[in-house]
């Protein structure tokens, strides 16, 4: 689904990162790889990138930092229309 969306609406700025916050930076890699992702894919041991935009509080989810760092945690677990409804 990121990935898709990374696609069509990289070049107007949307930019997805996938936080892990369990294994080292080179299973970061071999993720991404087997995922076949072409945006970043890093590791939060420390759980400071989770603390600071995570405001479910639970994973997996998805936040969005909108333009002007405005955050809005949306669920797309559940319903994966809501990410390409706020892209639009």
């Amino acid at each position: 689904m990121l990935q898709s969306a990374f696609e069509e609406y990289g070049d107007d700025g949307f930019l997805p990162v996938v936080v892990m916050w369990q294994g080292s930076p080179e299973d970061a890699g071999i993720l991404a790889a087997q995922l076949n992702l072409t945006y970043p894919v890093i590791t939060d041991l420390e759980l400071s990138l989770f603390d600071r935009w995570n405001t479910l509080s639970v994973t997996p989810s998805t936040t969005v930092i909108e333009r002007g760092v405005r955050v809005e945690a949306i669920d797309t677990t559940i319903d994966t229309t809501i990410l390409d409804d706020r892209l639009r």
